[in-house]
């Protein structure tokens, strides 16, 4: 697990552990815990690894309900030579305002390995300072330091933003969750047909993003 990021939000958010839970979807093995991170929010993390080491994945949410700042995805998966990197925020922000210089300057992460992801429902709402990354392992040495900044920017931001209605920041958070149950994603997809909608539905609104 990339434990470093999980680090850096209870650094500036007191992190207090809620469930685990562990699953298996398609061959890969799954443990999901979810989080309450004071002052900010909803954390959860989720690692997956397929037997004999040919994949491995670590995603990190944060859905931030106290303050007024848009939900962050991260996911780094390490698949058969290959890293790719997503660190991803999501508008679910009640007042959607320009955002701060350091957050648009995240746009300057992007270099040569970047990649654009294909087009969804969501894209309208994924901020274009979003990274997606892939490189071959020996090429991403500069991943690590790359997703170390990214999240140190997201984080002050998120000190430094209003504090918002719980209720209503919830509600605004819902729609990205709802989005992906009914339109579908990545993970989304894989769930769904492996373990069933109905199981689906309350592992994604109980603990991946608890906007139940």
């Amino acid at each position: 697990m990339e434990s470093n990021l999980l680090e850096k939000v209870n650094e500036k958010f007191k992190l207090t552990f809620k469930e685990e839970v562990k699953t298996k979807v398609s061959g890969m093995n799954f443990i999901i815990r979810s989080y309450e991170a004071e002052g900010l929010g909803a954390v959860s993390t989720m690692e997956a690894k397929m037997p004999l080491g040919l994949m491995k994945m670590d995603s990190i949410i944060v859905n931030p309900f106290e303050v007024d700042v848009p939900l962050l995805s991260y996911d780094r998966v390490f698949a058969f030579g290959n890293d790719s990197l997503f660190m991803e925020m999501y508008e679910t922000r009640i007042n959607k305002t320009d955002t701060p210089s350091y957050i648009k300057e995240l746009k300057n992460l992007h270099n040569e390995y970047s990649f654009e992801s294909e087009i969804r429902w969501y894209t309208e709402i994924l901020f274009k300072e979003s990274l997606h990354l892939k490189a071959k392992k020996k090429q991403a040495l500069g991943f690590d330091k790359t997703k170390d900044i990214f999240m140190d920017n997201y984080l002050k931001w998120s000190l430094e933003a209003d504090k918002c209605n719980k209720e209503e920041k919830i509600k605004e958070a819902r729609k990205y969750t709802e989005g992906l149950l009914k339109n579908g994603g990545t993970s989304t997809d894989g769930f769904i047909k492996n373990k069933g909608r109905e199981y689906t539905e309350k592992l994604f609104r109980d603990v991946l993003f608890q906007t139940k």
